[in-house]
């Protein structure tokens, strides 16, 4: 199994002392669990209590229940056995965990071998995100969904666990530039060198994945493993074994030669990792192999919340899709609009569907006013989506997520948008768990037929002359408290005894 346990930024815990001691006393005790009984994704428990609930803010991570994963992935995901679904901001992996689980229904019911299902489903069900932490977290979920008792059969064959760690936006809009003469160009680019070395891999590599990451592996081991200034190795029996065409070989062991170099220089650790993780959004971007479905929950990022620089890309992308709002709505704005339009943009085939997850005002408010017409940039180079009804989520209770939310689905269009329509399937109920399982949650929720009723924000209060700056209150977080029980001594008379109310809404400086 590879791409799950590799070199990459966490090795550093081996190599301190007393680290490989943690590893194998870890080891033990995850070994209590019964991991074969898994039936959701059960590591976004763990990602959460990892990383705090400031920090996921700041990064616009809101986890999905498995209850709406496992739903909208059956709604968008309906020939398993031959579309291919990417999830372009997995996260801990709860929509791979659901796709995954429904590919392997689909191959079992077909009377396909397990060896034919583990290498199907690697083929099928694809990820991606930003955060390492949630990368590491997704692989180990593809493994669960998976299932152990396919994963020791002695029949199946080598897998790579399809999970990438890269910038699925592509903030940089650079992609065209990697490729070059028909072969993909990494610029090995530390800052040491006056010319940045170049990792060059032909593109007829890349389609097949698992092929392209063994090789990788391969180079990336024989460089490390070489004594420092001894002959670069030959790669024939690497090409052998990988059956890599001979007119692509001299390109590869270019790029070998460099890796050793680099390797010799001190400044060769993950390069195999690097070179993998960028690679396949790149790949994947390009029109032959772009994907059938999308599926996922992107950043709920706040305009507010981002860099400046980060800001001022938001706005020329945004600007260049027709997706900003204007001055007046900037702060109201989020990322998640365009990642959609980006993701549906980069990675989604025409006549490909897709089902997100995101915020209510998506489907109803002014801001997202360009997002739903379902035509980003113009009818020549932009792109169009043909949306269906959505799904409006916010009358569930308890809430799930910070917001009320939605779900969007559609279709990539060839030319021909459809704007959103503002008849909606409105649910309602109460969920026993947040996170329960989707025959629970089924039970207790009811869906009906409905229309939107789109407000407009910029639509003026008739109190709005009374009040310098409408419904926002300075300063932003004002102490919350909850009465405190008296203890036996009492209080002083005409007082009443109180205790904070924490959140995680607080801002700074006010919170204590």
């Amino acid at each position: 199994i590879y791409g799950v346990v590799e070199q990459d930024f966490f090795d550093w815990v081996v190599e301190v002392e007393e680290g490989r001691v943690f590893i194998r006393t870890l080891s033990r005790r995850l070994a209590r669990f019964d991991w074969s009984a898994v039936e959701q994704d059960v590591l976004k428990v763990l990602y959460e209590s990892i990383i705090g609930a400031e920090t996921r803010k700041r990064l616009g991570e809101y986890y999905t229940p498995d209850w709406l994963a496992h739903i909208v992935v059956e709604e968008t995901v309906d020939a398993p056995l031959t579309q291919r679904v990417l999830d372009a901001a997995c996260g801990s992996g709860t929509f791979l965990f659901h796709a995954i689980r429904r590919y392997v229904t689909a191959a079992e019911d077909a009377g396909m071998t397990v060896s034919e299902q583990i290498t199907g489903v690697t083929r099928h069900v694809i990820g991606m995100d930003l955060h390492p932490v949630a990368v590491t977290l997704a692989r180990v979920t593809y493994l669960l969904a998976i299932g152990r008792d396919r994963l020791i059969n002695p029949d199946r064959e080598t897998i790579q666990i399809p999970v990438y760690l890269g910038d699925s936006l592509q903030w940089q809009e650079q992609s065209r530039d990697l490729w070059s003469a028909g072969n993909l160009t990494i610029h090995a680019d530390d800052n040491r060198e006056l010319v940045a070395s170049e990792l060059r891999f032909p593109d007829a590599l890349l389609d097949d994945a698992a092929r392209f990451d063994e090789l990788v592996n391969e180079m990336a081991n024989r460089a490390a493993s070489r004594r420092s200034g001894a002959a670069v190795p030959s790669l024939n029996s690497v090409f052998q074994r990988l059956a890599v065409p001979q007119q692509h070989r001299a390109v590869i062991e270019g790029t070998f030669r460099t890796m050793c170099r680099l390797h010799d220089e001190g400044r060769d650790h993950i390069w195999g990792y690097y070179v993998r993780n960028l690679a396949r959004p790149m790949w994947l971007a390009r029109e032959a192999n772009r994907v059938d479905v999308l599926v996922g929950n992107p950043p709920w990022l706040a305009y507010r919340n981002m860099t400046t620089d980060m800001q001022a890309a938001f706005r020329r992308m945004s600007e260049a899709r027709g997706l900003w709002a204007g001055a007046e709505l900037a702060t109201q704005q989020d990322l998640a609009g365009l990642f959609a339009a980006r993701a549906c943009e980069l990675y989604l085939r025409n006549g490909g569907s897709f089902g997100l997850v995101l915020p209510n005002t998506a489907i109803d408010r002014d801001h997202y006013r360009g997002f739903r017409s379902g035509q980003y940039g113009d009818a020549t180079v932009g792109t169009s989506i043909a949306f269906s009804s959505p799904w409006d989520l916010r009358r569930i209770r308890p809430h799930f997520f910070p917001r009320a939310s939605s779900v969007v689905f559609g279709s990539r269009a060839d030319g021909r948008p459809t704007a959103m329509p503002e008849e909606a399937q409105i649910w309602t109920g109460r969920l026993p768990a947040p996170n329960a399982h989707w025959e629970e949650a089924n039970d207790v929720l009811t869906r009906t037929d409905g229309r939107l009723r789109r407000s407009g924000t910029l639509t003026r209060s008739p109190y709005a002359p009374a009040f310098s700056q409408g419904p926002n209150f300075s300063p932003h977080f004002m102490l919350n408290v909850e009465p405190q029980p008296t203890t036996a001594l009492g209080i002083p008379a005409g007082r009443t005894a109180i205790r904070s109310s924490r959140s995680i809404h607080e801002k700074r400086p006010w919170r204590l």
